[in-house]
């Protein structure tokens, strides 16, 4: 009898293992799949500039079909599709017997509904597209977000939604592989040229290329996800000190990198994160200590540009724009000085004086402050656009350098203006159904071929996008696609804030800062997988750590 027993414990056992190992899969497949997309995906390139976007789009393609197809087989091999219909009843209405309501309420949260929202729409945008179907489905007329690619967006975030099993180290891996990006986009400022991808580009082109990346303006788009990412770990995190050291690293790589690489797209990033940060990070003692501390890194990094570009002249490609803007204004040195000893001072203050713990509470006053001035600021900046946009511009002195940037006229954004308006009165005279649901993924640019001739006139370039996300989201998929979209990155936001009081808050409010500098630079940048993959693979990652449960 006691032998009896014993075997059958030891068949518990095993099929414990085995129920356990099974378990196990779902979170070891979608941490390989965020391993790839978040580590191997940045830096992967096959034949140099000349096919970037065709290599890594396949890259993430076979990434995500593997992902769908081993959850799938591991989904109905294991049984647990007829488990899962089978709790379904669970949510049944007792008197109705209906459940998809209830279970809708239970089982998905905002950032589930825009997902799903976007997806219908994007349908809906492509069944509609008429003669550009195939190019809407595929998006290979444009920079290959079409339906296919939007649609293993959602499906990919619900899998790993629901299957990853967080660990901070993906973070860790992420960020080593992004300061590996910086490093060669400022050994390209510099003219090294450590990959050998600049042979065979004439010398006119070779400051638009820059990194594992591509074009400068996609590099900058891709590298304020690190530095939004970064930043917030290193003012909100309570984790070893590696960690720290790691995450300003991190920081200030992609910062530098941002600068050199003359693009200014990159300083709506720096406008977005610098001017938001301060309402998480302004918590804690900690976290005030160290926005000052990277407030004071970016004006260092840009006179330490400054002072490369003179000290190696003709040696570096030579950054113009908001950095020639900034180094105008003659007060930065002193303001970089003071707001390093103004972090040495509350380090001090802070660390041996007081001996706050690393996490003490600061209450709401500070935080509450910096929201008065934000929106004060917010205000001022309004006043100041709309005076310097008038028929005799009013423009204050100290902002005369910045004009080209505050004046919105055909020429704002290199062109960019114009090519908006071009594309709006084109959208001005499509059937009503396709003002309604779009035109299709992926193509405003033959929709811009329509008044190519004008558009050649005015730029002397040809656009296939109107460098603007957000306005190519309203015009391929319409007002509803469009809010859902935007949707997506607002219902991460929201899903931080509430997420205040659980374990890796720090890790879900730095998903949160790169939807917001995301959000911040796609109005002037052309939507590309490159960076959008990385954005909506942590937003996947937000979604679990919104769904997890604390021990």
């Amino acid at each position: 009898m006691a032998k009896i027993k014993l075997q059958d414990s030891a068949r518990r056992k095993g099929g414990a293992k085995k129920d356990e190992s099974i378990i196990r899969f779902a979170p070891a497949v979608t941490y390989i799949w965020l391993l790839v997309v978040l580590v191997l995906f940045p830096i992967f390139t096959r034949n140099q500039y000349s096919d970037i976007l065709t290599s890594k789009y396949k890259l993430l393609l076979a990434a995500d079909i593997a992902l769908i197809v081993f959850m799938l087989i591991w989904f109905l091999g294991t049984g647990r599709d007829a488990a899962y219909f089978r709790r379904l009843k669970n949510y049944a209405d007792p008197q109705t017997g209906r459940w998809f309501v209830s279970w809708a309420r239970v089982v998905l949260d905002p950032l589930d509904y825009c997902m799903i929202a976007f997806l219908i729409f994007a349908i809906i945008s492509t069944a509609v597209s008429g003669p550009y179907f195939r190019a809407a489905l595929t998006g290979a007329e444009g920079r290959r977000h079409g339906l296919i690619l939007l649609g293993l967006y959602v499906i990919t975030y619900f899998i790993v939604s629901r299957g990853m099993e967080f660990k901070t180290r993906i973070f860790t891996f992420f960020l080593i592989a992004s300061m590996y990006v910086s490093f060669i986009a400022i050994t390209d400022y510099f003219k090294l040229d450590l990959l050998h991808f600049k042979q065979g580009i004439a010398e006119e082109n070779y400051a638009i290329f820059t990194s594992t990346i591509g074009n400068i303006n996609t590099y900058t788009s891709f590298a304020s996800i690190p530095l939004a990412a970064a930043g917030i770990l290193f003012m909100l995190n309570t984790e070893k000190l590696w960690k720290t050291i790691l995450f300003y690293a991190a920081f200030a790589l992609a910062l530098v990198s941002i600068i050199v690489a003359s693009s200014d797209n990159g300083y709506l990033t720096f406008l977005a994160f610098y001017a938001f940060a301060p309402l998480a990070a302004f918590l804690t003692y900690k976290g005030i200590r160290r926005y000052v501390i990277l407030l004071a890194s970016f004006f260092s990094a840009v006179l330490l540009v400054q002072y490369w570009n003179v000290r190696y002249e003709g040696m570096v490609v030579t950054p113009s724009g908001v950095i020639s803007a900034l180094g105008r204004m003659g007060f930065i040195r002193e303001l970089t000085i003071i707001l390093w000893l103004l972090a040495a001072a509350l380090c001090v203050y802070d660390l041996v004086i007081k001996k706050r713990d690393a996490a003490m509470p600061a209450g709401k006053v500070f935080r509450n402050i910096w929201a008065v001035l934000l929106g004060a600021g917010l205000i001022g900046l309004t006043v100041i656009v709309i005076g310097a946009n008038k028929e005799n511009a009013d423009i204050p002195g100290f902002l005369e350098p910045f004009r080209s940037y505050i004046v919105f006229d055909d020429s704002w954004g290199t062109n960019r203006m114009f090519v908006w308006k071009a594309l709006m009165k084109i959208r001005s005279g499509l059937p009503f159904i396709n003002k309604l649901f779009g035109t299709g993924p992926e193509t405003t640019g033959m929709y811009l071929d329509r008044m190519y001739d004008e558009i050649a006139a005015f730029t002397h370039q040809v656009y296939d996008s109107p460098h603007n996300e957000l306005l190519q989201q309203f015009f391929c998929l319409g007002p509803f696609g469009f809010l859902s979209y935007i949707g997506i990155y607002v219902s991460v936001i929201v899903l931080a804030i509430k997420n205040h009081a659980k374990k890796y808050y720090p890790y879900m409010m730095a998903i949160a800062f790169v939807c917001i500098c995301h959000l911040s630079e796609c109005i002037v940048n052309i939507m590309v997988p490159i960076d959008v993959a990385v954005v909506f693979a942590l937003i996947a990652v937000a979604g679990g750590l919104f769904r997890a449960k604390e021990e």
